[in-house]
């Protein structure tokens, strides 16, 4: 997935110099650009901003502060590079607290190597933490997907009847397609009856697609099954190996095939196809628990009411466990948020006019505090600092 770069300068020149260097790096970013506040809020109202570069004087009595402030509202996550020809005039505090990453004086350091060099350093940053953000919100989808299911099925054991497949298909394929979009999604349900196979496909709807047992042993869906786990098949034409392609998946490129052992003589296999991107491994991984629970689904079917409770407390387990899933992203000395701001605070205070030394070496004071004990240590520091301010305040009336 793409990281989205959004330029904001009111000079023309500007802009373009640093669109042209952004767009020769051939990183994987789509970059947009705005000569004004107004428009740069126009644009991320309509889409996510992952990095903003702002010029600190925008013109028009507008600043880069001022306009960061104002895309937070929009975007909490945001980042961003303050670029300048007025050292004088920044305001580290303010920067730091509104997400300012790096700064680029245009008088002094910014140029080419520089400029990609910041880019580049705050990208390697923002791709784990949004990877960190979209695996919590495809967990809080799974959640909700799985709440949604258990009615179905406490439904399901209060039936005197078999609830058939045609009944419960559509409401297990549409659960799995909420949890991992594509374009199209089949179920195969394989019987073996002694030496007689029998393949039937199935659609969102609950319609049938027609699949020849002659043809499902030379299918990627047989080598899923085989392989015993979720594969992934990009750009499947040009690799098939010897393999046939089923009806349904001419039309598509990329797959991601769940296998499902349902019992003694079912199995089956999931089928998410898209035509226009491929799948990546947090929906691979995503696809594992989603595997277990509509081959549950499956067994519910053909198995008896005792299999049907299971399938409940299973779900249920499925929905407690999952709740305690706390993953925090790998925190390290340079990638922690207290480090990142005090090596932009050290270079913000070096570039105003009257630094002192000592504001210097409290910097790298705490720098080093934050290296060896982490920003627990920074905050105790802070309360320290704020206790001696209070006592001198006091002191002096």
């Amino acid at each position: 997935m793409a990281e989205t770069v959004l330029i904001v300068d009111d000079e023309e020149s500007v802009r373009k110099t640093l669109f042209e260097w952004l767009n020769a790096s051939q990183w994987n970013i789509d970059i947009l650009v705005a000569s004004d506040a107004e428009s740069a809020l126009v644009l991320a109202n309509e889409q996510t901003i992952d990095l903003a570069i702002l010029d600190w004087n925008l013109g028009s009595g507008s600043d880069g502060l001022q306009l960061l402030e104002d895309l937070f509202e929009f975007q909490p996550d945001i980042v961003a590079i303050l670029v300048t020809g007025f050292a004088h005039q920044a305001t580290p505090l303010d920067a730091l607290r509104m997400g300012v990453r790096d700064y680029l004086d245009k008088n002094q350091d910014l140029n080419r190597d520089s400029f990609l060099a910041a880019v580049e350093k705050q990208l390697r940053k923002i791709v784990p933490a949004k990877n960190y953000r979209l695996f919590h919100e495809q967990l809080r989808n799974f959640r909700d997907a799985v709440q949604e299911l258990i009615p179905l099925v406490e439904k399901s054991n209060r039936l005197s009847s078999h609830v058939g497949l045609p009944e419960i298909v559509p409401n297990a394929l549409g659960f799995a397609k909420y949890l991992i979009p594509c374009e199209q999604l089949v179920m195969l349900i394989l019987e073996q009856a002694g030496n007689r196979l029998e393949v039937v496909a199935y659609q969102i709807d609950g319609s049938h697609v027609e699949v020849t047992p002659e043809l499902f042993p030379h299918s990627m869906a047989a080598m899923a099954l085989s392989i015993g786990k979720s594969t992934l098949a990009s750009n499947y034409h040009d690799e098939l190996l010897g393999m046939k392609l089923l009806p349904f998946e001419v039309a598509h490129r990329h797959a991601l095939l769940v296998p499902m052992i349902i019992g003694n003589h079912h199995t089956g296999v999931l089928q998410f196809l898209r035509s226009d991107k491929s799948f990546d491994s947090s929906a691979e991984n995503l696809s594992n628990l989603l595997g277990n629970i509509v081959c549950d689904i499956m067994r519910m079917i053909f198995e008896d009411k005792n299999i049907r409770e299971r399938l409940l407390e299973a779900i249920n387990r499925a929905l407690q466990e999952s709740g305690r899933i706390d993953i925090q992203p790998q925190s390290t000395t340079e990638s922690s948020a207290a480090y990142q701001r005090l090596q932009v605070g050290a270079k913000l205070i070096s570039d105003l006019p009257g630094s002192s030394e000592s504001e210097l070496e409290l910097l790298d004071e705490l720098r080093q505090l934050n290296l060896r004990h982490g920003d627990i240590a920074i905050q105790h520091a802070l309360a320290s600092i704020q206790l001696v301010r209070k006592l001198l305040d006091a002191y002096a009336g």
